[in-house]
């Protein structure tokens, strides 16, 4: 981060904000409690306010790793109860904790309900003056109000049905299957992924998203070149006409240049998620025969 920083600010850049996405999109990674320590105190170092976008937090299905708010661990950073981490070499202390400033995101538009539809969502604002916040106010007044039904999805989100409610049962065992089905698409997307060939991808520990890398053959990285074209971009288009499988490139992700990933996702039910393994892996060895003959 500290070499990123350093060279956004050689190109003139002048740098506002830290964006942390936890559980992670693309990667699918979930984020420790010190590694999110890290960012909270970096940003706090760099008087920078951290974006915490915390939408996924309920999707965690990695054994042993949990979610852990940025809000949270700042309180527990500023109170002591939590240790400043030793990377952020001495750059951080207590005014610096003290004064730092957060905004976290959460959405009804993933998570549990994934109704991207209702646009229900919400932020809170931390370490900010009153004189801020209110202007804040002001450019949300200006705007059309929240639609109603996507109000009411946000209080379904934040509180559930009531313990002992007729609905609570119901709710709790569809909310297990949802969760349980995703978790069990998570490892079985890693382990078919990883068999193909020229795919190799990181266990899926949260999120909604595989993101494995391509190592595609070199005569078809070249004549995606001759063309103009983003290698992994023209694999995606490939992908979806050849199976209707539709994925993203990972050069829309900003990438280290040189590498190819793509985006997939863990969704769709389990028959035809099985369904569009299959087509995956089938295409996959096609393009290598193809180009590397």
């Amino acid at each position: 981060m500290e070499g990123a920083y350093a060279a956004a600010v050689e190109e003139g850049t002048a740098v506002r904000a830290l964006a942390m996405i936890n559980p992670g999109n693309p990667v699918g990674a979930v984020l420790s409690e010190e590694a999110v320590a890290e960012l909270v105190c970096f940003a706090a170092a760099k008087s920078l306010v951290l974006l915490a976008d915390e939408v996924y937090q309920i999707n965690v299905y990695a054994e042993g790793k949990a979610f852990h708010s940025a809000k949270k661990v700042l309180r527990k950073l500023q109170d002591g109860s939590l240790a400043v981490p030793a990377s952020c070499g001495g750059k951080c202390g207590a005014a610096e904790l003290q004064a730092a400033q957060m905004i976290s995101f959460h959405s009804t538009s993933k998570g549990l309900i994934g109704e991207c539809g209702q646009r229900g969502g919400y932020l809170e604002m931390v370490g900010f003056s009153e004189a801020t916040l209110g202007q804040f106010t002001k450019v949300a007044a200006t705007s059309l109000s929240s639609c109603t039904i996507g109000q009411v999805f946000i209080g379904l989100m934040v509180q559930g049905p009531a313990k002992g409610s007729p609905s609570q049962q119901l709710f709790d065992q569809e909310a297990q299957e949802i969760m349980a089905g995703l978790k069990r698409r998570a490892l079985q997307a890693t382990a078919a992924l990883n068999e193909m060939p020229g795919i190799r991808c990181q266990p899926i520990e949260g999120a909604m998203y595989a993101f494995p890398s391509l190592a595609l053959p070199a005569r078809f990285v070249a004549k995606c070149a001759e063309i103009g074209q983003a290698a992994d971009e023209a694999w995606c288009l490939e992908l979806m006409e050849s199976t209707g499988i539709v994925c993203v490139p990972g050069s829309g992700f900003g990438q280290k240049t040189g590498t190819f990933h793509v985006r997939m996702t863990i969704l769709p039910p389990d028959d035809l998620f099985a369904s569009m393994l299959k087509k995956l892996a089938s295409f996959q060895v096609e393009l290598h025969k193809e180009w590397e003959g």
